[in-house]
């Protein structure tokens, strides 16, 4: 039988110290980068969340514009990237984005600088008007593809995100009388048919 000695005990309680030093600053560091993963995910999901707000913006706008008047859309070249500016009065104004006179637009949220832009392309369908990829189908002349896009940086990469929707004109102004004050005003023409012409069923 061994007796335990004063020295062995000692020696004991200095390795069962020294497991749980190791013990302790493995689970440390693990729930250190736990935390800096959690950390890293939420300020992306918060960068992302506000590109989401910023595209639906922009989509919104886009689609006023397209609905003062449609070709303020349809004469746009498509998949060249463009910029739509609020005025001082409240009007929207297309930017091509090219500074000094036209610069991009830049919204600051927090202390992160995000651009948004938009660009246009034209869309086919086919003949039971479902939209396909050209060159199958035929132009939609009344359709298009809007593409708003947000871009901003995390620090380590410029990140963007799109969003897409077709805008279809419609609404056709082709004629609108607002006067009817005016005009020859002529007595109405009384039609008769022949004798024998007509037949009720």
């Amino acid at each position: 039988m061994r007796v335990a000695t004063r020295e062995h005990i000692r020696g004991q309680s200095l390795i069962e110290v020294i497991i749980a030093t190791a013990v302790g600053a493995i689970l440390i560091g693990s729930a250190g980068t736990l935390i800096s993963v959690a950390l890293r995910a939420s300020s992306e999901n918060m960068f992302v969340r506000t590109a989401i707000s910023l595209n639906e913006e922009l989509m919104e706008k886009v689609t006023v514009f397209a609905e003062q008047d449609w070709h303020n859309l349809d004469r746009l070249i498509p998949a060249q990237v463009y910029y739509l500016v609020t005025r001082a009065d409240g009007s929207l104004r297309l930017n091509s984005g090219v500074p000094p006179e036209d610069p991009p637009e830049e919204v600051t949220i927090g202390s992160v600088s995000y651009s948004r832009d938009f660009y246009v392309e034209t869309v086919n369908r086919d003949v039971g008007g479902n939209i396909v990829t050209a060159p199958a189908g035929t132009l939609d002349p009344a359709t298009l593809k809007v593409v708003t896009v947000t871009r901003w940086s995390d620090g380590v990469t410029i990140q963007s995100l799109p969003l897409e929707r077709h805008l279809t004109r419609h609404q056709s102004r082709l004629f609108s009388q607002t006067d009817w004050s005016r005009g020859q005003v002529t007595p109405p023409q009384i039609f008769s048919a022949p004798v024998g012409t007509y037949h009720e069923k």
